[in-house]
């Protein structure tokens, strides 16, 4: 099978529609995004920049989970939902592809402490609850944080929303569903497990209440962890 990222050693169609042909030591990857800014990517000989998704870890992409170049490149101005683990700003220059449709944002919320024993353990990590400074252990084990930001209440045209995570394949399945178009062809579902699995008798946090408080009070303090917190049980909550 041919390397699907080595397209541009034969051609590229760029905008003012000629086509320029490259070598094979020197591949050009060129998105043009909406605002008319080309981003380029140099690929030379077999070795690619990591940010090009290079195919050699397809293991990693696949049809439910598409390299964000190519969903950017693709576009979402005909999608009805859109899932994406992006940085935050991605939300807000989503605004951008749909001037006059309000946007609504549903925000998964979970348990703070379990997230972060979740990130831990995604992480190889151990959090010491003996520590004695339990911000930076606790913020050793924290990842992608930057998916949420609370600028994103208020961007024009977008409203913000939360639900409890572990509601996410009931309550809001069945609350979602009836706002889609089903697919015409249906599948069924089969879940891939993005973390190891846990043994939650080895964190110690379950067992040490005051430290426990002490670690959730300064997860409160970050954006999402304290959006989530005063929207769940509110009206923003879409599953009261």
């Amino acid at each position: 099978m041919e390397d699907s990222f080595t397209f541009a050693e034969h051609s590229y169609l760029h905008k003012n529609n000629r086509r320029r042909n490259f070598t094979p030591k020197e591949k050009l990857l060129s998105l043009e995004t909406d605002n008319s800014t080309t981003r380029r990517l140099i690929q030379k000989g077999n070795e690619t920049d990591h940010r090009s998704h290079r195919r050699r870890k397809v293991k990693k992409y696949n049809r439910g989970r598409v390299p964000a170049i190519i969903s950017t490149e693709i576009g979402y101005h005909d999608c009805d939902y859109i899932s994406e683990e992006r940085p935050w700003g991605f939300w807000q220059n989503l605004t951008e592809s749909f001037v006059n449709i309000p946007i609504e944002l549903h925000v998964p919320c979970r348990d703070p402490i379990d997230h972060l024993m979740s990130q831990c353990n995604n992480s190889g990590r151990q959090f010491n609850c003996s520590s004695i400074d339990l911000l930076a252990e606790t913020k050793s084990c924290l990842s992608a944080m930057n998916r949420f930001n609370n600028t994103l209440l208020t961007v024009e045209n977008m409203s913000v929303k939360c639900y409890a995570y572990e509601l996410q394949f009931t309550d809001y399945m069945n609350y979602i569903t009836p706002k889609l178009q089903l697919k015409r062809i249906q599948s069924d579902y089969a879940h891939r497990d993005s973390n190891l699995p846990r043994n939650r008798a080895k964190e110690c946090i379950w067992e040490e209440t005051q430290t426990m408080e002490k670690v959730k009070e300064l997860l409160t303090t970050m954006d999402y962890y304290s959006f989530c917190d005063a929207c769940i049980g509110s009206s923003d909550d879409l599953l009261v």
